[in-house]
């Protein structure tokens, strides 16, 4: 088993915390300082979330001012107590205007030249594993030749605005100019009506379109596939340029300079309504009509606020200001930066408003804020009932969730005057019944890749457990399996992970009575037994759970000393002895339940006191006791899920012995997520199965005492 111990970067802080949010403190202002060291040295232009911790970029090259200083260059960290630099050779020679998160990498675009210790114009990636920076494209066709002012991300897709004609060293002539976007090589949005001027605002919808805004009075969105595609005109901008983009559900928030939208006048911002193709107007904003105003940057809150930053002086507040759901809010929040706000960012787990800019001090000339702020102001996260294929009171449970939104679980469904489990599909809204192997029969869905293939395991004609795969275009199917693996005439069988290669894996019961770690490399050719810890002998028991993108294997397996634990297997590998992954010092047993890209597991491991607690590996790397995430006040935890930017989720005990599921986030800690709903719901979240990198958590609990899947969605 591979092994980068010494290159983990993002290590998750262990921190014990009760079931009480440590975050729902009254709203308030808060400098992000390091002991001595107050906030950046100059300016910052762009500000993301990448799991628990904040990531700034922008002209600074420092925390802190002399004497008490630490060198960060144009990109900078905080964990939640203190700064640092991220990687080693960040992006030089120019600053970072904007940065973007896909996957669990960290991008930057700007007016730099280098990064890594190499050629990068205009854009690089940071590898938070490997510590690394690298550029966009091959040693000598790196980046763009112009400034980037914008950077979005969709899946594997980059896209960039700015100044730039050309990428990869001048090989690819972008047609239009201003803009494009990179997978392994660069790539025009083609298509005639394109940019003609310096872009500066980019938003993707879930649908995948692009909505470009930038001088010249440029809002057009680009629909298309691998380059080829439509641009099309929206409503129509006057009297200045648009410099930010931001969306929420169907509608698009357009704010820049410009004083009218579709022949209505307004002040710098409006809204574009996607469905009805027109615009929407809000009330007017709290800040003057100076010629020199601009909206440089808009985020939102939840479902009830949008903070909107920028150039925006008025009477009672400046430069921040929050639109509420009927309106502007008044005093949110409570006193303003002295100067200009370029950046906006939200963790919304953690109840904290990240803003940065070229301000010192907010609320007052003695009340210093260098250059990046944070305000407290949690908002409920959204949570969505998944149905039943039932109407009335009927379970639902659920356990997948892809990059997409789209969830499985399964749900109870009447079938020819039977009450069974169906396994389903969720897709915006819609619980879609995905069947079963044989007519009468019961079915689970269990995970479901980025393509919308769903598996699981079902009951056949003949009462086998046998593990299925689901398309849109093929229905449900069973996977095949090794003639000879059965056990008193019956079979055993279920398929618990995939990845988007379509790479399964599962368990399956030997024709020794013995369960199997098993991979399906494609759904026609037979399992591979994937053996055991302790070798090939058909009575050693093992179980897989988890996949990652690349094919590495995780899941549970009987030693050679007879206990059961985690393993991690490389791809296209069996189990071997060194894939062992351990357990807490003292304790007995482990299981792994996923893995993510990074080589992140996480599961369930006893200690020495015979307690079983949820735990987080570092890199391809074994159990350790800093690995411990804790509970919710109670005697037990477990985690299921981890997504690219390190967020767990899983289920604990709280201090009344009740089981709740969690989130646990670096800087933050175990967090229950009955804490980050609205009180007074129904709601008692119960488990978390799955997370997604966008927070995105689905899992099962209790609506007014009925047990139903739910998506908790802070996206929302």
């Amino acid at each position: 088993m591979k092994r980068r111990n010494s290159l983990l970067v993002r290590v998750l802080t262990i921190a014990l915390l009760t079931s009480i949010h440590p975050l729902f403190a009254a709203d308030s202002w808060s400098p992000l300082n390091e002991g001595a060291q107050t906030g950046l040295n100059n300016p910052v232009r762009g500000l993301v979330m990448l799991g628990g911790e904040l990531y700034a970029g922008g002209d600074f090259n420092a925390s802190g001012f002399f004497p008490n200083t630490e060198t960060m260059v144009h990109v900078a960290k905080w964990d939640g107590t203190g700064w640092s630099e991220v990687g080693t050779s960040p992006p030089s020679s120019g600053v970072v205007y904007r940065l973007a998160t896909a996957n669990g990498y960290l991008y930057a675009g700007g007016t730099f030249t280098t990064a890594g210790g190499g050629a990068a114009n205009k854009i690089a990636k940071w590898d938070p594993i490997n510590n690394t920076w690298t550029p966009l494209g091959t040693t000598g066709n790196e980046g763009v030749n112009g400034n980037v002012h914008a950077v979005a991300t969709r899946g594997d897709r980059v896209y960039a605005g700015g100044e730039f004609t050309t990428a990869a060293g001048g090989s690819v002539n972008l047609t239009p100019d201003y803009v494009g976007y990179f997978d392994t090589t660069w790539h025009s949005l083609s298509g005639s009506g394109g940019p003609t001027a310096q872009i500066n605002a980019l938003a993707i919808a879930d649908n995948g379109d692009v909505y470009v805004g930038g001088n010249g009075n440029f809002f057009k969105r680009w629909t298309g596939t691998d380059g080829s595609g439509t641009w099309t005109a929206l409503g129509t901008v006057t009297g200045g340029d648009v410099s930010a983009l931001a969306i929420r559900g169907n509608k698009v928030w357009v704010g820049g300079t410009f004083t009218t939208a579709g022949g209505t006048s307004v002040n710098r911002i409006a809204v574009w309504n996607i469905t009805s193709a027109g615009w929407e107007y809000l009330t007017t904003p709290p800040w003057n009509t100076d010629s020199g105003n601009v909206v440089t940057n808009i985020a939102f809150n939840g479902s009830g606020q949008a903070y909107v930053v920028g150039k925006l002086p008025g009477t009672s507040a400046s430069h921040v200001h929050v639109y509420g759901t009927t309106g502007w809010l008044s005093g949110v929040p409570n006193g303003s930066p002295n100067a200009v706000c370029h950046a906006v960012a939200m963790d919304r787990y953690g109840g904290k408003v990240y803003v940065g800019g070229e301000f010192t001090t907010i609320g007052g000339p003695t009340s210093y804020y260098y250059y990046v702020a944070a305000w407290n102001d949690f908002e409920n996260i959204t949570v969505t009932d998944l149905g039943a294929l039932y109407p009335g009171q009927y379970s639902s449970y659920g356990s997948g969730l892809n990059q997409n939104g789209e969830a499985t679980g399964n749900a109870v469904g009447l079938y020819s005057g039977n009450y069974l489990n169906h396994a389903f599909r969720w897709v915006n809204g819609t619980m879609s019944d995905l069947g079963s192997l044989a007519t009468g029969k019961e079915s689970f869905g269990y995970a479901i890749n980025d393509g919308s293939v769903v598996v699981g395991k079902g009951l056949d004609l003949y009462n086998n457990e046998r593990a299925f795969r689901w398309t849109s275009g093929g229905g449900i199917t069973t996977l095949p399996t090794i003639s000879g693996w059965t056990y008193g005439g019956m079979r055993y069988q279920a398929a618990t992970a995939l990845n988007n290669d379509g790479v399964m894996v599962g368990y399956a019961l030997n024709s020794s009575g013995v369960y199997r770690a098993v991979r399906w490399d494609d759904p026609v050719t037979e399992f591979t037994d994937l053996e055991s810890l302790a070798g090939q002998s058909a009575g050693n028991t093992s179980y897989a759970y988890g996949i990652n993108s690349a094919g590495y294997t995780v899941g549970s397996s009987i030693t050679s000393s007879g206990q059961t634990h985690a393993f991690l297997t490389d791809p296209n590998q069996t189990i071997a002895s060194a894939d062992d992954l351990g357990t807490f010092t003292g304790g007995t047993s482990s299981v792994a339940y996923a893995i993510n890209d990074f080589g992140e597991v996480v599961g369930r491991a006893r200690r020495s006191d015979g307690l079983y607690r949820a735990f987080v590996t570092a890199s391809f790397s074994t159990i350790s006791d800093s690995g411990d995430l804790g509970t919710l006040g109670g005697n037990y935890s477990a985690a299921y899920a981890i997504n690219n930017v390190g967020q767990v989720a899983g289920i604990s005990t709280s201090s009344s012995s009740v089981y709740h599921a969690f989130l646990y986030q670096s800087g933050l800690g175990m967090v229950d997520l009955n804490n980050v709903i609205a009180p007074g719901s129904g709601w008692v979240l119960t488990g978390a199965e799955a997370i997604n990198d966008r927070g995105k958590v689905v899992g099962w609990g209790t609506l007014n005492g009925i047990t139903r899947a739910f998506l908790l969605d802070p996206t929302k």
